[in-house]
């Protein structure tokens, strides 16, 4: 079921911005087209500014203890920034309720400025999970920049501003949890299935599970799935249908994986898609044994749509 709407924010990013999403803790985050972006490992993303070297975004993810206030939290990192960065003065330490989002700012500055130097400022923007502990994430988007940096100045609000956690569905019956990005409608399937789409019909990731009958293993039920895939494109004459690649993926899940990869268009009413299913054991339980199957798609013309896709399917957790 889901565990309650994502928080709206206050302020929409300008058309011509891009968005880094993160499907394993489950947010996006609206950033200037003149970035650089550095994904250092799925908890930590560094935006740079092309036209401003002395500025710098980034977004830290952390896992907390599920005693941890918000207060608890967004006291730690400045009592740390205090203790181990003592040329920084932190001269503000506020909390915010917004559209139904609480969060802290930090705002802190440079002390030990030379002469012609432009005087550095930043802000950290502290907030827990709204699904905390079952997420027991906590988040902080930091940014800094010269005062002098006009051009940073009038992007960091809107890039702080522009910070959504997706919302998070939890199978009651599976155990299965899927983070859902903002922009992606979920349907429910018969059978604990999910349906997530796109708002304007360019990508779609398709959650269900199958019972393995009369022995059949993981690989022979992706094999299986793989061939009707193909015979459907032949049967209904797709334009386009073209197999990338099949076989045992790295390790996802903590368990084992096939992946199939592949290229379609059916028909000139619709894009040309890039599509991925990869097929995992469920957890065991009592009845005949599950795979389930996440299918994700999404239009090739479209790389902010495909980019939402592959972190859905690095975000699903069986």
């Amino acid at each position: 079921m889901p565990a309650g709407p994502a928080p709206v924010p206050s302020e929409v990013a300008p058309s011509d911005w891009k968005t880094y999403h993160n499907g394993h803790y489950g947010y996006s985050i609206a950033y200037h087209s003149g970035m650089d972006v550095e994904v250092e490992d799925r908890e930590t993303v560094i935006f740079s500014p092309t036209y401003d070297a002395l500025a710098y975004a980034r977004v830290d993810v952390y896992q907390l203890n599920s005693r941890v206030t918000l207060e608890n939290f967004a006291s730690l990192m400045r009592d740390t920034m205090k203790e181990h960065f003592q040329n920084f003065d932190v001269f503000r330490f506020t909390e915010y309720a917004e559209n139904g989002r609480n969060f802290y700012r930090i705002y802190y500055r440079s002390v030990t400025q030379s002469k012609g130097s432009c005087g550095l400022y930043g802000v950290k923007q502290i907030s827990l999970s709204y699904a905390f502990p079952v997420k027991p994430y906590g988040y902080i988007v930091d940014f800094t920049y010269c005062n002098n940096g006009s051009r940073s100045l009038s992007n960091w609000d809107t890039m702080l501003n522009s910070f959504r956690e997706w919302d998070f569905y939890q199978s009651e019956s599976q155990g299965w949890s899927i983070a859902i990005a903002p922009g992606w409608t979920a349907e429910y399937l018969a059978g604990d299935g999910i349906l997530v789409s796109e708002n304007d019909k360019k990508g779609s990731v398709i959650l269900r599970s199958f019972p393995l009958e009369n022995g059949e293993t993981l690989a022979e039920f992706a094999e299986r799935d793989r061939d009707e895939l193909r015979e459907k494109a032949v049967a209904e004459r797709y334009p386009l249908f073209e197999s990338i690649a099949f076989g045992p993926a790295a390790i996802r899940y903590g368990r084992e994986t096939y992946q199939f990869t592949y290229r379609e268009h059916p028909d000139p009413q619709h894009c040309s898609t890039s599509d991925v299913v990869i097929y995992a054991y469920a957890e065991s339980g009592s009845g005949p044994r599950r795979v389930i199957q996440v299918a994700g798609s999404a239009c090739e013309s479209s790389p902010d749509v495909v980019a939402a896709r592959d972190a859905f399917l690095d975000g699903f957790r069986p």
